[in-house]
């Protein structure tokens, strides 16, 4: 079953990987597969680099949210 990924906090540090994608809140790393997420929603306060906002859209439909949960922008591979 595949679910939504949601990051809000702007703490959260992420590394992208070929299969998988490993974030990091205060202190704890954890992992999850890319066959596991539908969608990955991204606050804008999150310090991310647009390349790995395009290596996340090849796999994943990445959105970016404000503070109250609104999407702002979206980023999909059309295949």
């Amino acid at each position: 079953m595949k679910r939504e990924l949601i990051i809000k906090n702007p703490n959260t540090k992420l590394k992208i990987f070929s299969k998988y994608l490993s974030f990091t809140l205060n202190g704890a790393t954890m992992l999850m597969a890319y066959k596991h997420i539908n969608n990955i929603y991204i606050n804008k306060t999150v310090n991310i680099s647009l390349s790995d906002l395009y290596k996340l859209s090849l796999k994943v439909s990445v959105y970016i949210t404000d503070h109250n949960g609104y999407i702002l922008a979206s980023i999909k591979d059309e295949k």
